[in-house]
């Protein structure tokens, strides 16, 4: 085996000079080697003294909504859904449940008159309610 003498082989088995640890170093560090018996209390007296926040509370946005106006747009809306149900010759209504505050629809046979369907269901309102009765009890037991 003869020894590879060429510029390049040398300079890939020669290791790099190590860097100068000042180099690397961050300034805290730096003023920790310097001074090892030195408070870190010089380090902070550099640095700016933070400043006081005034915490206030957030500007009131009037964002134009109506509750009444938007339930008497609802409540028309419902009465001409009702409406175009009767002119189609479909036995549909549409109407709000005010306990629980959710629209129910329910469609009926034309010829016996009997629910066929109700969305939400029968049981699911009937729950709604109760869970809306029993807010008002533990309400009343905590206030």
């Amino acid at each position: 085996m003869s020894a590879d003498t060429s510029p390049v082989a040398a300079a890939a088995r020669t290791p790099p000079p190590p860097a100068p640890a000042a180099a690397n170093a961050t300034p805290a560090r730096q003023a920790a080697q310097a001074a090892p018996g030195a408070a870190p209390a010089a380090q902070g007296a550099t640095a700016a003294a933070p400043r006081a926040v005034t915490l206030r509370p957030p500007e009131k946005v009037d964002i134009g909504f109506d509750v009444r106006e938007t339930r008497r747009q609802l409540e028309e809306a419902i009465q001409q859904l009702n409406d175009q149900a009767k002119r189609n010759g479909r036995d549909l209504n549409f109407r709000v449940d005010e306990a629980v505050d959710r629209t129910v629809i329910t469609v009926r046979s034309k010829h016996t008159g009997e629910v066929v369907r109700q969305i939400p269901s029968e049981t699911v309102l009937k729950v709604a309610h109760s869970i809306e009765d029993m807010k008002g009890l533990l309400l009343n037991e905590t206030a």
